[in-house]
């Protein structure tokens, strides 16, 4: 019973931050499409542009890390192991299935 008695205040206390954490309509009046269309559309495409600028970034770095890096891992790794031999294994019998 406690337990319930508990989670309800939690929902209790989250709904009434949500309440009083919502931004009134006129916080974001530049979003309205009916008044500032085109500052609306910059707005988006500046965001496109910095999102993919995030993104040629990141690409980047990892790209140079790996070209930097690759020779460097590469004489340190063991090289890799070559089978050669296959083992060969028997079929089960019908016996060992069940």
């Amino acid at each position: 019973m406690q337990l319930k008695d508990s989670t309800v205040r939690l929902f209790s206390f989250i709904s009434h931050l949500c309440v009083f954490t919502n931004p009134p309509p006129s916080a974001y009046s530049f979003l309205d499409p009916q008044k500032e269309h085109a500052f609306l559309a910059v707005y988006i495409l500046g965001i496109l542009v910095a999102a993919c600028i995030i993104f040629v970034l990141v690409r980047l770095c990892c790209v140079l890390r790996e070209r930097l890096l690759a020779p460097r891992v590469a004489h340190i790794s063991s090289p890799p192991e070559a089978i050669d031999d296959w083992q060969a294994l028997e079929r089960p019998s019908s016996a060992s299935a069940a």
